[in-house]
């Protein structure tokens, strides 16, 4: 799309909503320039009869310059006669005027009209970032903003944000703005610059607590508990905090990072980014730290104590460096 012309036929199937938008924008800027001309754009949710009306709206040709452009959504609604009435439109699609049809992400390539679709039409499938291909997305589109990133920082953004297009689109631009007078986008950029949500502090009490900075953890957590609503959600995640690293720490040497991904339910980068953090931490401490959230739910839950003072004593208790002194368990070999 960004090297040619646009075709009079795409067929774009998945789920992955950023990328539709996306695409809708470019192909638009193609056909109108920066008129983003809503005249000329018919949009449509396809039903099991609306193959006339899709025929009808491509036939027209455009009153206004740039073509017409029809956007249908769910294509597979199409019943079986509408298909075939849209294959015998499709070749002759008015020159200028441009279809975009989004599908399913599977689909059946032996049917008639799907087999049209993938070889007549310029096909792409809408699928979500994985871990590695996530990673090389951040840099491209940090790259276009002149800017480069280190790969801890990588590693923290998609710690932070997830494989989300979106999101991660949405914390990239902030970060280019912030990072503009520099080369390079570094983890202080990302801590600084990156979402101020609560699930991104508790990352930032996790982090706190594996380097041992009580100071920073208390900050964090008295930011955190200003907000309703989340003791719980902080108890929840340094459980989880402590369960990782504890399987990690108690199994890396006879699992891989896939197998140890499978059994915490996460992802093998993820597994590598903990691994790191904890470097060469023994289980006997996090399965401490498992006692001590435990000990701390139940006096959150049935302790006359208030919860900030029992979350308080709780982070003091984690960023003890002598923490842990019990004989490790291996719970899975």
């Amino acid at each position: 799309m960004e090297s040619g012309k646009p075709e009079p036929l795409y067929f774009l199937s998945g789920e992955e909503e950023y990328l539709k938008i996306e695409f809708q924008k470019l192909l638009r800027q193609k056909m109108f320039g920066d008129s983003g001309s809503t005249a000329n754009v018919e949009k449509i949710a396809a039903t099991p009869g609306s193959a006339p009306k899709i025929i009808d709206l491509a036939s027209d040709y455009s009153l206004f310059s740039g073509g017409r452009l029809v956007v249908v959504y769910d294509i597979q609604r199409i019943s079986e006669k509408g298909r075939e009435l849209l294959l015998s439109f499709l070749p002759t699609v008015p020159p200028g005027n441009v279809i975009v049809m989004f599908g399913p992400a599977a689909f059946d390539k032996r049917l008639k009209f799907y087999k049209y679709l993938t070889q007549k039409a310029v096909w792409s499938a809408l699928t979500g970032l994985s871990e590695r291909s996530a990673q090389f997305w951040i840099q491209k589109r940090l790259a276009a903003n002149g800017l480069k990133i280190t790969q801890p920082a990588v590693d923290m953004l998609l710690r932070y944000i997830g494989n989300s297009y979106g999101m991660l689109a949405n914390q990239i631009d902030k970060l280019a703005i912030a990072a503009s007078d520099k080369q390079t986008v570094d983890v202080d950029d990302v801590s600084a610059h990156t979402a101020a949500s609560a699930e991104f502090d508790i990352f930032r009490l996790t982090d706190a607590v594996d380097k041992r900075d009580r100071a920073a953890a208390l900050e964090i957590l008295n930011s955190l508990l200003q907000r309703s609503d989340s003791v719980g959600s902080v108890l929840f995640m340094l459980g989880r905090y402590a369960y990782e690293r504890y399987i990690i720490a108690t199994n890396r040497n006879q699992m891989s990072n896939i197998e140890l991904a499978s059994v915490l339910k996460t992802s093998p980068n993820a597994v590598t980014v903990i691994s790191r953090l904890i470097g060469d931490a023994v289980p006997d401490q996090y399965e401490r730290a498992i006692d001590l959230v435990t000990e701390a739910e139940i006096s959150v839950r049935f302790g006359q104590i208030a919860p900030e003072i029992v979350m308080e004593q709780l982070v003091i208790a984690l960023t003890d460096s002598s923490v842990g002194n019990k004989r490790p368990v291996h719970m899975y070999r």
